[in-house]
């Protein structure tokens, strides 16, 4: 500081020099100006990218890269205030970074909302979508309407923030125009209130996402965001890609150039096939349809050709075949005649022999085809009963598999695999009835006498459905979401409340009886109607509102009282059991008892805030006991509080660590269940005793009941399943199939059945008289972490498995792989790093376990995973480190006579270790990848190295690390490359969705599938061959492992219990089991079908009867 010249403002006492010295100061701060603004806004964005760990969607791109690679290329020489390091490699990470040609978020917004548009940029970049903003995607000079009709048409969403000024911007109106004529999917949100009129059309058919809700805390609702762009992700991208192609051919004439061909079109084939069985939204536009039709035009003409090309050979063929036969007739003319009768005595013979092995050709394939038509009759009878009585399923595919001995039948192991899983392996119940919505579905309950079921929606409407799924009728007239939808004590009338400020009355048929109006909007506009609930007798209605009030109501709709009192949304309302008293729960943090002439009794008041931050402690729920001796409240404050119904605070249950959800008395009120936001439910008795705690969700649970006869519970989470439970806190049966949040189950009132409500648009109905196979008569088992799993890897004799989670803490199973009991290593980690575990593999002599984290460091533990041998740095940038063996699996064990490990790490690296003893010495180092190296191995002999990078390159390295081949086809990031057993050929996997196998020179052998249809759907991350080299297993984002013949044939699918994707796949040593890791905490252990086949065998699960053996044409003789 001292050598900078500096202007002295303490020495003046002439008002007009001091105004001249500070029009200096202006002068000077305005020189360079655009220099340091531009200094600034890219020092904040790399800080960003460095603290996100280096997250890919903050990266500059198009216009934004080309401007800071220019920025830098004149600036890096300046003598005062040059660029910083950091700087430099962010934009030469930005400038390496593979491109997609589409985004995921078009942002649509008025200049008045900026601010907020500008959070909301901010915040899915750190979330991880691309985003199309204009303060960052439009160059200056440019056309700024046809950069913005480019932005759109190369995003697969249009996110338009509703508010006064936007929805009368005549330019947002126009964005919103041309992204409808694109069929883009529209995502709306609310920042301000709007009249519903003013909406153009193409959004008001929108359900927003109100970012006001949980008094305007912008996570809370941004979560619902991200919500509803991950929802049918593969679907909106590959409508993008096709638009842009289509657009494409539009542009340039609709030349035939530029048509799909090959695998393109047989992946825009199941696109459209998909679109259409399954109403996805948003549909094919008409120029999507005629340029894919287009295609298909042009693949059948060049058929056509091709056809009357080989017409054309065959005819000149035919012809000079003529020619010679003339020849020759003329030639052997007189041997003819000299040997008729011997050449006559050998036609007969011969012809006599060629009838006979005619005939027996073809009774083998008549018998061939009659077994493949009784393989096909018994896999379409296995589909039949898959879903609704699974081991039928599993006894049909197993008889089909002993048919087809010789395998022509490929879905005769996909179908045994999924039988056996569905059956055994999930231990689940299967819906009997599905019942869809168009949005997202907010209820579901049974009528009085468990006939019909009654649900509502965001959709707007509620409906009534009979046992089989099949729909009654619609209750259409509400104008925005329906909350809630409940039957009268006689199940003759029905009450649902909306969004659109109103509850409506209908009968049993559907038909309306009136509307309940009088809710007042006091807060931004809010007052939608939350819940309502009949009086006991059924003569009264009770509504709960966000306009803090909850009103009284007669049988036939009329206003009979409203109580007031409450600061805050009420956010339920329910009479007690002899309806006599009312009680409400607030926002405002507290609940309230009233008679029935709406007189406040008593107040139960939150003194304070347990163990939370904030002040935000409002009420959640509130319920009576069943004799209404007692009420227990649920808070934000993480814990539920039981009460005298007086007033007088009983207990807090304390326990949770997040939001209570929800809380309700079992039928003799004898115990509580609540739910939470920390993916527990929790069991307590009648005086708040904690019983026991009920883990097994990997996501937030919504709700928790008790079943009928208070011996079973039922719980709903965020992680897409529901749970039943019994009282000793054993899950019973998953209930597996709904594909987003389920967030609400009612039991049938004879508790025999159950449904389940999710945010996938369905009710699921449930019979759970059956009884679920129970897991332990497997030799397999699932393991349940509450992180996402990273790696997880068989030990030598595959008697154990290895596991590495981001919940900071590897684990070891105990021997018996049937066993579910897992041994966690004492992991010391500063609670403030980020200590996540990367990878875990047992040594070489197998006495040893070495992980590696996100904290830097490389540990050795002995082989029990009881003590710390040593830990320590091996790479100067730590991000990202991983361990790899030389069996080539990206998170695979080493193999038993292996002495060396690689390393790899974001510092573009890998690094070759010997392992001695208690020691990793460093042998080598490999550097000339331009990306994160994510995998390297040793090949069988020894003699070399492969890599694979984020730079979309793998590489053959000499143990001197040069270079010897590059294998390049891939359009996006290698996440692994491995030798075959024999080490002559190389798998790769990659981010670009695709599997390649090469020869050792670099040449592309076959990208994997061959059919198209059944390739993997997003990112690669692994891809191993079997120890005997004859099979690939693969592991994808798509939430599937797959296992495939060498010549790219679908042999196997793997979905897991609660689908996600999935990290690592890996073969036990001997190959008969498969290892998956699943970023929701579930690893699994499969059986290959030949191995499910032999399990089969002697397994005590479902005999047909003679009556089923005669239904399907099957003898005793055909299972064993």
């Amino acid at each position: 500081i001292l050598g900078l010249q500096f202007l002295d403002f303490t020495t003046y006492n002439d008002e007009a020099k001091y105004r001249i010295d500070a029009d200096k100061l202006i002068k000077v701060l305005h020189q360079d100006e655009l220099y340091y603004s531009d200094h600034k806004r890219l020092l904040v964005k790399a800080i960003k990218w460095k603290k996100q760990n280096r997250n890919p969607s903050i990266l500059l791109r198009g216009y934004n890269l080309r401007y800071y690679e220019t920025w830098l290329t004149i600036n890096q020489e300046r003598s005062l205030d040059p660029p910083l390091p950091l700087h430099h490699e962010f934009i030469t990470e930005s400038s390496h970074q593979i491109t997609s040609s589409s985004l995921e978020v078009f942002i649509s917004y008025s200049r008045a909302d900026s601010d907020f548009a500008r959070q909301l940029n901010e915040a899915l970049q750190i979330q991880g979508k691309t985003t199309w903003f204009d303060q960052e995607s439009i160059p200056p000079g440019s056309d700024f309407q046809q950069e913005i009709y480019r932005g759109i048409e190369n995003c697969d969403n249009f996110l338009f923030i509703i508010s006064p000024r936007s929805v009368n911007s005549p330019y947002c109106a126009d964005e919103v125009e041309y992204a409808q004529s694109l069929n883009k999917r529209f995502v709306t949100i609310l920042h301000h209130e709007v009249a519903a009129n003013l909406l153009h059309p193409a959004l008001a058919k929108i359900q927003w996402i109100d970012f006001r809700n949980y008094r305007g805390d912008f996570y809370a609702n941004f979560s619902e965001l991200i919500r509803t762009l991950d929802t049918d992700r593969d679907h909106v991208h590959k409508h993008t890609k096709l638009s842009q192609r289509s657009l494409e051919w539009e542009k340039n004439h609709k030349t035939l150039d530029l048509l799909l061909r090959g695998i393109e079109f047989s992946i825009a084939q199941k696109w459209f096939l998909e679109a259409e069985r399954d109403h996805k939204y948003p549909p094919p536009t008409p120029l999507q349809k005629e340029f894919f039709e287009a295609s298909n035009n042009a693949i059948e003409a060049a058929k056509e050709a091709e056809k009357q090309r080989q017409a054309e050979i065959l005819g000149l063929q035919e012809e000079r075949t003529k020619e010679a036969k003339a020849r020759l007739a003329e030639q052997k003319k007189r041997v003819r005649q000299q040997k008729f009768f011997i050449v006559g005595v050998i036609i007969a013979l011969v012809a006599a022999v060629s009838t006979l092995i005619l005939e027996i050709q073809e009774k083998k394939l008549a018998e061939n085809n009659l077994k493949i038509a009784r393989v096909n009759h018994l896999l379409s009878e296995a589909m039949r009963f898959l879903k609704r009585h699974p081991t039928r399923a599993l006894r049909l595919a197993e008889a089909a598999y002993k048919i087809d001995n010789t395998r022509q039948v490929p879905e005769v192991s996909q179908l045994l695999s999924i039988a056996y899983h569905s059956a055994i392996h999930r231990r689940s119940f299967f819906y009997s009835a599905n019942m869809q919505h168009e949005k997202a579905v907010t209820s579901a309950v049974f009528s009085p006498d468990g006939s019909i079921i009654l649900t509502a929606s965001k959709d707007r409407t509620a409906k009534l459905w009979d046992l089989k799924g099949e729909q009654i009728t619609t209750l259409a007239g509400h104008s925005a979401r329906v909350n809630s939808a409940v039957f009268s004590p006689d199940g003759n009338t029905i009450v649902t409340t909306s969004q659109d400020k109103t509850a409506k009355l209908w009968d049993k048929e559907g038909k309306l009886i009136n509307t309940l109006q009088g809710h007042d909007c006091v807060r931004n506009g809010q007052c939608q109607v939350n819940s309502a609930v009949f009086s006991p007798d059924g003569q009264t209605i009770l509504t709960a509102s966000d306009d803090n009030t909850a009103k009284l109501w007669d049988k036939q709709g009329q206003l009979i009282n409203t109580l007031r009192g409450h600061k805050d949304i009420v956010v339920s309302a329910v009479f007690s059991p002899d309806g006599q008293t009312i009680l409400t729960a607030s926002q405002d943090k507290t609940a309230k008892l009233w008679d029935n002439d709406g007189n406040l009794i008593t107040t139960l008041n939150q003194d304070s805030c347990s163990d939370v931050k904030d002040d935000n402690c409002g009420l959640t729920s509130a319920v009576f006991s069943p004799d209404g001796t007692k009420i227990i409240t649920t808070s934000k404050d993480n814990t539920a509080k039981l009460w005298k119904q007086n007033g007088e605070l009983i207990k807090i249950l304390k326990g949770h660590t997040g939001w209570v959800n929800s809380a309700l008395f079992s039928k003799n009120g004898d115990k509580i269940i609540t739910a939470s936001e920390d993916s527990t439910a929790k069991l307590w008795d009648q005086d708040g005793n904690l019983i026991k705690t009920l883990a097994g969700h990997s996501e937030a649970v919504k709700k928790a009941l008790f079943s009928p006869d208070g011996k079973k519970i039922i719980t709903v989470s965020d992680d897409d399943t529901a749970k039943i439970w019994d009282l000793d806190g054993n899950v019973i049966a998953n209930l597996i199939g709904h594909q987003l949040s389920v967030t609400t189950a009612a039991f049938s009132p004879d508790g025999e059945k159950l449904i389940t409500a999710s945010d996938d648009w369905t009710v699921k109905l449930w019979d759970i008289t059956q009884q679920p196979v129970n897991s332990s008569l497997i030799r397999n088992s699932s393991f349940q972490h509450s992180a996402p799993v990273n790696s997880a890897v068989f030990y030598r004799n595959g008697n154990k498995i290895l596991i590495a989670t981001t919940d900071k803490k590897p684990y070891s199973s105990e021997s018996d792989l049937s066993v579910k009991l897992l041994k966690q290593l004492p992991y010391d980690c500063d609670i403030e790093k980020n200590c996540a575990v990367k990878t875990a593999a047992f040594s070489p002599n197998g006495n040893d376990i070495i992980t590696t984290s996100d904290d830097g460091q490389t540990r050795l533990w002995n082989g029990k995973g009881d003590r710390l041998i040593m830990a320590i740095n091996l790479h100067d940038n730590y991000n990202n480190l991983r361990i790899f063996g030389s069996s080539g699996a990206k998170f695979a064990s080493f193999s038993q006579h292996d002495q060396q490990i690689f390393t790899t790490s974001d510092d573009h690296t890998a690094k070759l270790w010997d392992f001695s003893g208690s020691e990793l010495i460093e042998i080598s180092e490999y550097k000339g990848h331009k990306g994160e190296v994510n995998s390297a191995v040793l090949s069988p002999n020894r003699q070399q190295i492969l890599t694979a990078s984020k730079d979309g390159l793998a590489k053959l390295w000499n143990l001197n690390g040069e270079i010897i081949t590059k294998f390049e086809g891939h359009t996006d990031a290698v996440n692994s490359a491995v030798f075959s057993p024999d080490g002559k050929t190389i798998i790769t996997a990659s981010a670009d969705d695709t599997i390649k196998l090469w020869d050792l020179n670099g040449n592309e052998i076959r990208t994997f599938p061959e059919d198209p249809s059944q390739g993997h759907m997003f990112d690669v991350n692994s891809a191993v061959f079997s120890p005997d080299g004859k099979t690939i297993l693969s592991a994808s984002d798509d939430k599937t492992a797959r296992l495939w013949d060498l010549n790219g044939r679908l042999i196997l699918e793997m979905r897991d219990l609660t689908p996600a994707a999935v990290n690592s796949a890996v073969f036990s040593p001997d190959g008969t089991k498969i290892l998956t890791a699943s970023s929701n905490g579930t690893v699994s252990v499969w059986l290959k079908p030949e191995a499910i086949y032999e399990w089969l065998q002697t397994a005590k699960i479902y005999q047909f009867s003679q009556e089923d053996l005669e239904e399907f044409g099957l003898e005793d003789s055909d299972f064993r």
